[in-house]
Protein backbone atom coordinates (compact mmCIF):
# COMPACT_ATOMS: atom_id res chain seq x y z
CA UNK A 1 0.00 0.00 0.00
CA UNK A 2 2.77 2.30 1.00
CA UNK A 3 4.57 1.37 -2.71
CA UNK A 4 1.59 2.26 -4.51
CA UNK A 5 0.21 5.46 -2.88
CA UNK A 6 1.80 8.42 -4.49
CA UNK A 7 3.31 10.80 -2.05
CA UNK A 8 6.53 11.62 -0.47
CA UNK A 9 5.68 10.33 3.05
CA UNK A 10 4.59 6.46 1.39
CA UNK A 11 7.88 6.79 -0.75
CA UNK A 12 10.03 7.68 2.61
CA UNK A 13 8.06 4.78 4.57
CA UNK A 14 8.11 2.24 2.36
CA UNK A 15 11.87 3.06 1.84
CA UNK A 16 12.49 2.02 5.20
CA UNK A 17 10.83 -1.50 5.01
CA UNK A 18 13.11 -2.50 2.03
CA UNK A 19 15.69 -1.40 4.19
CA UNK A 20 15.18 -3.29 6.71
CA UNK A 21 12.64 -6.09 6.08
CA UNK A 22 14.02 -7.14 2.79
CA UNK A 23 17.21 -9.07 1.84
CA UNK A 24 20.13 -7.54 -0.58
CA UNK A 25 20.14 -10.35 -3.07
CA UNK A 26 19.21 -9.49 -6.71
CA UNK A 27 15.87 -11.61 -6.02
CA UNK A 28 14.86 -9.94 -3.07
CA UNK A 29 14.60 -6.32 -4.06
CA UNK A 30 13.26 -6.77 -8.04
CA UNK A 31 9.47 -6.91 -7.06
CA UNK A 32 9.70 -3.74 -4.17
CA UNK A 33 12.06 -1.91 -7.23
CA UNK A 34 9.50 -2.78 -9.51
CA UNK A 35 6.11 -1.32 -7.01
CA UNK A 36 7.72 1.96 -6.27
CA UNK A 37 9.32 2.49 -9.47
CA UNK A 38 4.93 2.23 -10.74
CA UNK A 39 3.80 4.29 -7.80
CA UNK A 40 6.33 6.97 -6.95
CA UNK A 41 7.71 9.84 -8.83
CA UNK A 42 11.32 9.72 -9.68
CA UNK A 43 11.49 13.02 -6.73
CA UNK A 44 10.41 11.18 -3.89
CA UNK A 45 12.11 7.65 -4.67
CA UNK A 46 15.70 9.89 -4.93
CA UNK A 47 16.33 9.30 -1.09
CA UNK A 48 16.69 5.79 -2.14
CA UNK A 49 20.15 7.05 -3.92
CA UNK A 50 21.89 8.10 -0.72
CA UNK A 51 19.94 6.05 2.19
CA UNK A 52 20.40 2.71 3.74
CA UNK A 53 19.15 0.71 0.82
CA UNK A 54 21.55 -1.48 -0.88
CA UNK A 55 23.12 -1.08 -3.78
CA UNK A 56 21.67 -4.26 -5.70
CA UNK A 57 18.17 -2.45 -4.64
CA UNK A 58 19.34 1.01 -6.26
CA UNK A 59 20.18 -0.35 -9.60
CA UNK A 60 17.30 -2.17 -10.06
CA UNK A 61 15.43 0.68 -9.00
CA UNK A 62 17.20 3.11 -11.55
CA UNK A 63 16.04 0.77 -14.60
CA UNK A 64 12.75 0.20 -13.62
CA UNK A 65 13.07 4.17 -13.77
CA UNK A 66 14.89 4.31 -17.03
CA UNK A 67 11.70 2.10 -18.62
CA UNK A 68 9.41 4.60 -17.36
CA UNK A 69 11.04 6.95 -18.97
CA UNK A 70 12.94 8.70 -16.22
CA UNK A 71 16.32 10.28 -17.57
CA UNK A 72 17.98 8.86 -13.80
CA UNK A 73 21.67 10.69 -15.27
CA UNK A 74 19.65 13.55 -14.79
CA UNK A 75 17.49 13.06 -12.42
CA UNK A 76 18.07 15.60 -8.94
CA UNK A 77 19.29 13.07 -6.27
CA UNK A 78 19.97 10.22 -8.29
CA UNK A 79 22.31 11.33 -11.24
CA UNK A 80 25.49 11.20 -8.91
CA UNK A 81 24.92 8.00 -8.04
CA UNK A 82 24.12 6.79 -11.64
CA UNK A 83 27.03 8.01 -13.21
CA UNK A 84 29.31 6.92 -10.24
CA UNK A 85 32.21 5.33 -11.21
CA UNK A 86 31.42 2.17 -8.14
CA UNK A 87 28.64 0.71 -10.44
CA UNK A 88 30.74 -0.52 -12.43
CA UNK A 89 31.28 -4.29 -12.63
CA UNK A 90 27.71 -4.87 -11.47
CA UNK A 91 25.71 -6.89 -14.19
CA UNK A 92 23.24 -4.05 -15.20
CA UNK A 93 26.05 -1.40 -15.83
CA UNK A 94 26.06 -2.59 -19.24
CA UNK A 95 22.53 -1.33 -19.98
CA UNK A 96 22.14 2.85 -20.87
CA UNK A 97 20.80 5.07 -18.30
CA UNK A 98 18.46 6.49 -20.89
CA UNK A 99 15.61 4.35 -23.17
CA UNK A 100 15.84 3.30 -26.64
CA UNK A 101 13.02 3.92 -29.34
CA UNK A 102 12.98 0.34 -29.67
CA UNK A 103 11.90 0.16 -25.88
CA UNK A 104 9.36 3.00 -25.91
CA UNK A 105 6.70 0.44 -25.34
CA UNK A 106 7.98 -1.92 -22.96
CA UNK A 107 5.07 -4.59 -21.38
CA UNK A 108 5.19 -2.79 -18.32
CA UNK A 109 3.14 -4.28 -14.88
CA UNK A 110 -0.10 -2.63 -13.20
CA UNK A 111 0.73 -2.49 -9.86
CA UNK A 112 -2.18 -1.77 -7.17
CA UNK A 113 -3.14 -2.43 -3.86
CA UNK A 114 -2.47 -6.16 -2.94
CA UNK A 115 -2.76 -7.50 -6.87
CA UNK A 116 -0.69 -6.96 -9.94
CA UNK A 117 -1.46 -7.27 -14.02
CA UNK A 118 1.51 -8.10 -16.33
CA UNK A 119 1.10 -7.21 -20.38
CA UNK A 120 1.22 -10.41 -22.41
CA UNK A 121 2.17 -9.58 -25.89
CA UNK A 122 2.08 -12.76 -27.32
CA UNK A 123 0.40 -14.18 -30.05
CA UNK A 124 -0.92 -12.83 -33.31
CA UNK A 125 -0.53 -8.74 -33.53
CA UNK A 126 -3.77 -6.83 -34.54
CA UNK A 127 -1.76 -5.18 -37.09
CA UNK A 128 -0.73 -8.82 -38.42
CA UNK A 129 0.12 -8.88 -42.19
CA UNK A 130 -0.72 -11.95 -44.01
CA UNK A 131 0.66 -14.87 -43.20
CA UNK A 132 4.05 -15.82 -45.83
CA UNK A 133 3.98 -19.64 -46.73
CA UNK A 134 6.57 -20.51 -48.82
CA UNK A 135 8.10 -24.43 -50.32
CA UNK A 136 10.71 -25.73 -48.61
CA UNK A 137 14.02 -25.56 -51.05
CA UNK A 138 17.69 -26.99 -51.03
CA UNK A 139 19.20 -24.71 -48.39
CA UNK A 140 22.86 -25.36 -47.75
CA UNK A 141 23.16 -24.43 -44.05
CA UNK A 142 26.03 -25.01 -41.51
CA UNK A 143 25.37 -24.86 -37.90
CA UNK A 144 27.47 -22.54 -36.03
CA UNK A 145 25.64 -22.85 -32.63
CA UNK A 146 27.99 -22.69 -29.61
CA UNK A 147 26.51 -23.25 -26.15
CA UNK A 148 27.46 -19.53 -25.16
CA UNK A 149 25.40 -18.29 -27.85
CA UNK A 150 22.36 -20.43 -27.35
CA UNK A 151 22.49 -19.79 -23.30
CA UNK A 152 22.36 -15.87 -24.52
CA UNK A 153 19.95 -16.09 -26.89
CA UNK A 154 17.97 -17.65 -24.46
CA UNK A 155 18.43 -15.42 -21.92
CA UNK A 156 14.75 -13.75 -21.72
CA UNK A 157 12.64 -17.18 -21.13
CA UNK A 158 15.23 -18.78 -19.04
CA UNK A 159 13.02 -18.31 -16.09
CA UNK A 160 10.17 -19.96 -17.74
CA UNK A 161 12.84 -23.45 -18.22
CA UNK A 162 14.47 -23.01 -14.83
CA UNK A 163 11.14 -22.21 -12.81
CA UNK A 164 8.09 -23.98 -15.63
CA UNK A 165 7.83 -26.37 -17.23
CA UNK A 166 9.05 -24.69 -20.62
CA UNK A 167 11.60 -25.64 -23.35
CA UNK A 168 13.56 -23.61 -25.53
CA UNK A 169 15.89 -24.08 -28.09
CA UNK A 170 18.17 -21.38 -29.85
CA UNK A 171 20.12 -22.23 -32.60
CA UNK A 172 22.43 -20.22 -34.98
CA UNK A 173 23.00 -21.40 -38.66
CA UNK A 174 25.18 -19.84 -41.45
CA UNK A 175 22.78 -19.89 -44.85
CA UNK A 176 24.72 -20.39 -48.06
CA UNK A 177 22.63 -17.37 -49.46
CA UNK A 178 20.18 -15.03 -48.21
CA UNK A 179 16.52 -16.30 -47.91
CA UNK A 180 13.26 -14.19 -49.01
CA UNK A 181 10.45 -13.71 -46.72
CA UNK A 182 7.78 -16.63 -48.60
CA UNK A 183 11.61 -19.27 -48.44
CA UNK A 184 12.01 -19.19 -44.52
CA UNK A 185 8.97 -21.15 -43.44
CA UNK A 186 10.24 -23.87 -45.68
CA UNK A 187 14.24 -23.36 -44.94
CA UNK A 188 13.19 -23.83 -41.28
CA UNK A 189 12.15 -27.58 -42.12
CA UNK A 190 15.01 -28.39 -43.33
CA UNK A 191 17.18 -27.70 -40.57
CA UNK A 192 16.62 -30.36 -38.27
CA UNK A 193 14.77 -28.37 -35.60
CA UNK A 194 13.75 -30.36 -32.37
CA UNK A 195 10.97 -28.03 -32.09
CA UNK A 196 9.46 -28.36 -35.49
CA UNK A 197 9.68 -32.27 -35.50
CA UNK A 198 6.87 -33.89 -37.31
CA UNK A 199 5.69 -30.79 -39.21
CA UNK A 200 5.22 -31.90 -42.49
CA UNK A 201 5.29 -29.55 -45.49
CA UNK A 202 1.96 -29.21 -46.36
CA UNK A 203 0.98 -27.87 -42.48
CA UNK A 204 0.72 -24.50 -43.80
CA UNK A 205 3.89 -23.45 -41.22
CA UNK A 206 3.73 -19.77 -41.92
CA UNK A 207 6.23 -16.68 -40.96
CA UNK A 208 5.77 -13.04 -40.51
CA UNK A 209 8.15 -10.41 -40.94
CA UNK A 210 8.65 -8.39 -37.28
CA UNK A 211 10.69 -5.42 -36.46
CA UNK A 212 13.18 -5.13 -34.03
CA UNK A 213 11.40 -3.19 -31.60
CA UNK A 214 8.30 -5.68 -31.56
CA UNK A 215 11.00 -8.53 -31.13
CA UNK A 216 11.94 -6.79 -27.91
CA UNK A 217 8.54 -5.90 -26.51
CA UNK A 218 8.06 -9.91 -26.69
CA UNK A 219 11.56 -10.46 -25.21
CA UNK A 220 11.20 -8.32 -22.60
CA UNK A 221 7.63 -9.47 -21.62
CA UNK A 222 8.11 -12.86 -21.31
CA UNK A 223 11.57 -12.22 -19.32
CA UNK A 224 9.95 -9.76 -17.12
CA UNK A 225 6.50 -11.49 -16.23
CA UNK A 226 8.00 -14.83 -16.08
CA UNK A 227 6.87 -18.16 -16.88
CA UNK A 228 3.83 -20.19 -15.76
CA UNK A 229 4.78 -20.76 -12.37
CA UNK A 230 7.57 -18.13 -11.54
CA UNK A 231 7.52 -14.90 -10.75
CA UNK A 232 10.02 -13.46 -13.99
CA UNK A 233 12.73 -11.16 -13.63
CA UNK A 234 11.39 -8.00 -13.62
CA UNK A 235 11.98 -4.74 -15.58
CA UNK A 236 15.96 -4.25 -14.49
CA UNK A 237 16.75 -7.81 -15.17
CA UNK A 238 14.24 -8.41 -17.21
CA UNK A 239 15.62 -5.45 -19.31
CA UNK A 240 19.20 -7.39 -19.73
CA UNK A 241 17.80 -10.27 -20.55
CA UNK A 242 15.86 -9.44 -23.17
CA UNK A 243 19.04 -7.14 -24.77
CA UNK A 244 21.25 -10.85 -23.82
CA UNK A 245 18.19 -12.49 -26.14
CA UNK A 246 19.02 -9.89 -29.07
CA UNK A 247 22.79 -9.76 -28.69
CA UNK A 248 23.62 -6.35 -28.35
CA UNK A 249 24.73 -6.49 -24.72
CA UNK A 250 27.73 -7.73 -25.72
CA UNK A 251 28.62 -6.14 -28.64
CA UNK A 252 28.32 -3.05 -25.98
CA UNK A 253 30.58 -4.64 -23.77
CA UNK A 254 33.08 -4.97 -26.26
CA UNK A 255 32.92 -1.26 -27.65
CA UNK A 256 32.90 -0.07 -23.55
CA UNK A 257 36.56 -2.09 -23.37
CA UNK A 258 38.25 -0.38 -26.34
Amino acid sequence: MLATTPGPENAAQALRLVASAYGTGPKDVRYPASLLATGQAAGDLAPAFTGDVSDEFRSCLAHELVLRGVPVAQAPGIAAWAVSPERRGHPLWWLPLTASDIESEAALPHHGTGSSGWAMPYGPSEHRVPAVIGDAGATAAVETTSRARAAAMGAAVATWTEESNGRVEARVFDLAEPLDAGAIPGALLTLGLECLAGVEQDSGLSGVVRTPAEAWRVLFAAASSGGAYGWGEFGAYGRLAAWRSLGLVRVRARTRRR
